[in-house]
């Protein structure tokens, strides 16, 4: 027999779906740090509508669009929710997860009960017509971000996902690893290959700003699989070594240059040691790479 709910960490026999779940939610009246706003509670599962499924998660990724939904800022998706599913009055973040596929709707013909899926942030309705089209969904006026812009996100023991935005975990990621490799892996991988005239090519010097960040962790081994050349950008020592672990040929210490901000705003002085400072930044890539050849991509990153 089904229990109502479960405790965390613990999943019902496969394929069967208690009434409750514990969830980690935001309200509007906790908004502000990620701290505090951010509170465990108990909450319904969500009722599958057609085209949809149900995940019991294993492992959830962390990203600043939880950060930005604690503080409310840019906007209050609370305030906001209800414009993808019925309104609720608390939402859950979290916009990648890896799990086991536990519920399918009417229409799911690509995925079946007991699947186990990476999951994405990136929802839309993939009978837009621009969609297609051949257009990319990022364009479509139905492209949302799940967990962040629409609700029941990976915070939760279990989410509402959309088959488009799930592919089936490869054998040999564990559960951390699959909840972790969406976000930054699809957009390091679009920031190298999406935008013509940029794509990566073999011998390409490739410089990661913010090279331990996210997006920079992600980026290094898919440089070196391209056949590029990544040098990272990053706030210390420390952080330098550990991208060299991970592949990079070199690394750049910023704490050591002064020469950020507007050029813009700058009087004649500041803007002369702007260019020297600039200068000696473009020899370091130099050294690193043993010749005189600039970056052609510079993927970002917070680090």
């Amino acid at each position: 027999m089904v229990k109502d709910i479960y405790d965390v960490g613990q999943l019902p026999p496969l394929g069967e779906l208690p009434k409750y779940m514990y969830a980690w939610t935001i309200r509007t009246d906790r908004l502000g740090s990620p701290n505090t706003a951010f509170k465990q509670e108990i909450v319904e599962i969500p009722k599958l509508k057609e085209g949809e499924m149900i995940i019991a998660n294993r492992m959830a990724g962390v990203n600043y669009n939880g950060v930005w939904a604690a503080l409310g800022k840019p906007k209050n998706v609370v305030e906001d929710n209800g414009d993808y599913d019925e309104r609720q009055d608390f939402h859950i973040c979290g916009s990648e997860t890896s799990g086991i596929v536990y519920a399918v709707g009417a229409g799911v013909t690509e995925f079946s009960v007991g699947d186990e899926v990476c999951v994405g942030g990136a929802q839309y309705d993939e009978n837009c017509p621009l969609i297609k089209s051949g257009e990319d969904p990022c364009f479509s006026p139905s492209y949302r971000i799940w967990g962040y812009e629409a609700n029941w996100g990976g915070f939760a023991q279990f989410s509402k996902v959309k088959p488009c935005q799930c592919v089936k975990k490869p054998k040999f990621l564990d559960w951390a690893e699959a909840a972790a490799c969406t976000a930054t892996g699809v957009t390091v991988y679009r920031m190298l290959n999406r935008w013509q005239g940029n794509e990566i090519r073999k011998g390409d010097i490739v410089l990661v700003w913010g090279g331990y960040g996210g997006i920079g962790t992600s980026a290094i081994p898919l440089i070196r699989h391209f056949g590029a050349i990544p040098v990272v950008v990053v706030s210390s020592e420390e952080k330098g070594e550990k991208c060299i672990e991970l592949g990079a040929v070199g690394y750049i210490n910023r704490k050591i240059y002064d020469h950020w901000g507007d050029i813009n705003n700058m009087d004649e002085r500041q803007y002369r040691h702007w260019v020297a400072q600039a200068g000696k930044f473009k020899k370091e890539i130099y050294k690193i790479v043993g010749e005189k050849k600039d970056p052609r991509i510079v993927p970002m990153s917070l680090s």
